[in-house]
C-alpha cells in the first residue's frame, strides 16, 4: 500500500518539524503544531464517532483551523467533505439533509442555525473552549494507531448536478494520494518552496496545494479571500511572500495579466505556475509569460473532480499552436476514447481509467450507469467517461476540443447548465429555462447567459407583449436574478437574463442550443 495522504503529513513533520507548514491571516502553525494539533482532533473525532467511515462536513473559511480539521478527519479514518461558506441556504440545506453527516466543524454558526437540518448533533465551533480542548497540542499524538485503509474516502466534493442536484464525487485514500505524490516528484517540491493556494477547499485544485505541499515539508500560504478580487493585490502578495509555485484556474492568470501590475513585480523567485480547469487562450498565455521572469516553466493539468488530474502538458513559453493540450497521462492511468471511437475529425469522448479515478457519487446506485467503461483487464477499477471531446495527435498527445454535453466550465468551476435551469423554472411564470455560455469581452472566460420562456405568465395575467413596459421586463429580469442568488453559488448565477415569447428549435424538434449561442456572441 502506498502511503497515504496524511501519512506524508507525519513523515514530514518528523523530518523538518521547525519548519512553516501554515502561513494564514490569523497567524502560523509550524510542522509540529500542525501534525500535533490534528492528531489531537484526530482522537477527540475518535471519541464522539463510534468506528469509522464516517462524513464529516466542513463549513468554515479555507484558513488553518480547516487545515488541521482536514487532516484530523483523514487520520480518523473518516472523511471530509468541505461545503462552500459563500453557497445558498437551500443548497446547504439540500447537501447537508442528504449527505448522513456524523458531525459538522465549522466556524459559521450563525449560518449553521439558520439551515433547517435533520438529525444533526450541534456543530463543533471553531473558537468554542471545546475546540481549544480537542486541539491541545500537548496531547500525545496517536492518531497513528488508528487503521485507515486506502479505499476507505478520503473525501467527498460537490459539483454541479445536471438534475439541479448537487452530486458528492467520492475519492478513496488510494486515490487522493497519486496525484499529489506524483506531483511532488515532477514539480520537485522542497521544504523551502512556498506555495500560494488560491482556489476554495469545495475546488479539487486545492488537493495540490494541501497534500503535495504538506507531504514535502514546503509552506503552504493560504491566500486571503478578499485578495482574489483584487489581482494588483495579489500579485503583491507573491512578491511579498516570495511565492515559488501558484496553482490557479486561467483566469486568475489573465486577471493578474490585465490588471495585477506583473511588469512592476518583483516574482524572481516564482519558479512553477500551474494552471487547469479551464482553456487558456494561447495568445493571454504567451503575453501572461512575456512579462513572467524567463526561467518559470508552465503546465496545463487536466482532469475533472471524478479523475483530479490525470494528464498534463508542459507549456513552453511562445507557445505556437492554436491551443494549449491536455498533454500526456499520468503514470499508471490509460487514456482512451469511448468505444474506441472518433469521428470524422478525430475526435471523440475521452474516458479516463486508472488510479486517480473516484469511487462513484455519494447515496447513487451508479454500478451500472453509462459513464463506467471497462478498457482494460489490467486496472482494478472502469474508466469514467468524462464528457469531453478530444483527439490525439500523431505524437500521442492529447488534445481538447470542449464539451460534448451542457457541461461548461465557468472561472475554472464546472458547471451543469441544467441545475441553473432547473433553479430557473422555479419561478412560476417561466415555462422553460436554456443557459447557454457567452465568451466575455475581456477575455478572461465565459458568462452565462438566460433565455426564459415566459409565455405562462403571460396567459395568468392576459398580458400581451406589447402591453409589457420595460419596467415590467426589468423587474422580471431583477426577480430572476435574485432568485438565482438565493439558490444559487456566485459563480452559478447568469450574467444576463433574456425574456423571450418562444425558443428556436433545431431538425430533431429539440431546442437549438447552439442558435442561441451564436445569438449571444454575435452580440444579436
Amino acid at each position: 500500500m502506498k502511503q497515504l495522504i496524511h501519512e506524508a503529513l507525519s513523515e514530514a513533520a518528523a523530518k523538518y518539524p521547525q519548519n512553516m507548514a501554515l502561513w494564514s491571516e490569523s497567524g502560523t502553525l509550524n510542522y509540529t503544531e500542525l501534525e500535533h494539533q490534528s492528531s489531537a482532533l484526530a482522537n477527540y473525532i475518535s471519541q464522539q464517532l463510534t468506528g469509522t467511515g464516517h462524513r464529516v462536513s466542513l463549513l468554515m473559511a479555507k484558513g488553518n483551523e480547516a487545515i488541521i480539521a482536514i487532516f484530523a478527519i483523514l487520520k480518523s479514518g473518516n472523511t471530509y467533505v468541505p461545503l462552500g461558506e459563500s453557497w445558498s441556504v437551500p443548497r446547504l440545506e439540500k447537501i447537508f439533509n442528504d449527505g448522513k453527516f456524523s458531525l459538522c466543524i465549522t466556524d459559521q454558526p450563525a449560518l449553521f442555525s439558520e439551515l433547517k437540518l435533520s438529525e444533526l448533533p450541534p456543530p463543533l465551533v471553531t473558537d468554542s473552549a471545546e475546540w481549544k480542548k480537542a486541539t491541545q497540542i500537548d496531547k500525545s499524538p496517536s492518531a497513528d494507531k488508528i487503521r485507515v485503509s486506502d479505499s476507505s474516502l478520503a473525501y467527498i466534493l460537490y459539483t454541479s448536478g445536471s438534475t439541479g442536484t448537487p452530486k458528492g464525487v467520492c475519492v478513496s485514500h488510494h486515490a487522493a494520494q497519486h496525484f499529489p505524490a506524483w506531483a511532488r516528484q515532477e514539480y520537485e517540491l522542497t521544504p523551502t518552496d512556498r506555495i500560494a493556494s488560491v482556489s476554495p477547499l469545495t475546488f479539487d485544485l486545492t488537493t495540490f496545494d494541501l497534500f503535495a505541499t504538506l507531504g514535502a515539508g514546503a509552506t503552504l500560504y493560504l491566500v486571503p479571500e478578499k485578495l482574489k478580487m483584487f489581482p494588483a493585490r495579489l500579485t503583491d502578495f507573491l512578491e511579498q511572500h516570495a511565492i515559488t509555485i501558484i496553482y490557479a484556474v486561467p483566469s486568475t492568470l489573465i486577471l493578474m495579466l490585465q490588471r495585477g501590475k506583473l511588469p512592476s513585480r518583483n516574482l524572481s523567485a516564482l519558479k512553477t505556475v500551474l494552471f487547469a480547469g479551464e482553456e487558456f487562450p494561447v495568445p493571454l498565455f504567451n503575453e501572461f509569460a512575456e512579462v513572467m521572469p524567463d526561467h518559470i516553466s508552465y503546465s496545463n493539468l487536466y482532469g475533472p473532480t471524478e479523475t483530479n488530474v490525470c494528464s498534463y502538458f508542459h507549456v513552453p513559453a511562445n507557445f505556437n499552436d492554436a491551443a494549449i493540450p491536455i498533454g500526456n497521462a499520468l503514470p499508471d492511468t490509460d487514456l482512451f476514447l469511448r468505444d474506441s471511437k472518433a469521428d470524422e475529425n478525430g475526435r471523440g469522448e475521452l474516458c479516463v481509467q486508472g488510479p486517480t479515478v473516484m469511487e462513484g457519487y455519494f447515496g447513487v446506485d451508479d454500478s451500472k450507469a453509462n459513464y463506467w467503461i471497462k478498457n482494460t483487464q489490467s486496472q482494478p477499477h472502469p474508466g469514467y467517461a468524462t464528457g469531453d471531446q478530444v483527439s490525439k495527435t500523431e505524437n500521442g498527445i492529447w488534445c481538447y476540443h470542449g464539451r460534448i454535453d451542457k457541461m461548461v466550465k465557468i472561472y475554472g468551476y464546472r458547471v451543469e447548465l441544467g441545475e441553473i435551469e432547473v433553479c430557473l423554472m422555479g419561478l412560476d411564470w417561466v415555462d422553460q429555462a436554456v443557459v447557454v455560455t457567452k465568451t466575455s469581452s475581456g477575455a478572461i472566460g465565459d458568462v452565462l447567459v438566460a433565455f426564459l420562456l415566459k409565455a405562462s405568465y403571460k396567459m395568468k395575467h392576459q398580458q400581451t407583449h406589447e402591453s409589457e413596459t420595460s419596467n415590467d421586463l426589468q423587474k422580471l429580469i431583477t426577480i430572476s436574478i435574485d432568485h438565482c442568488k438565493r439558490n444559487l453559488p456566485p459563480y452559478m448565477v447568469p450574467r444576463e437574463i433574456r425574456l423571450v415569447d418562444h425558443l428556436p428549435v433545431n431538425n430533431t424538434g429539440k431546442t437549438d442550443r447552439k442558435h442561441l449561442e451564436r445569438i449571444v456572441n454575435d452580440n444579436d
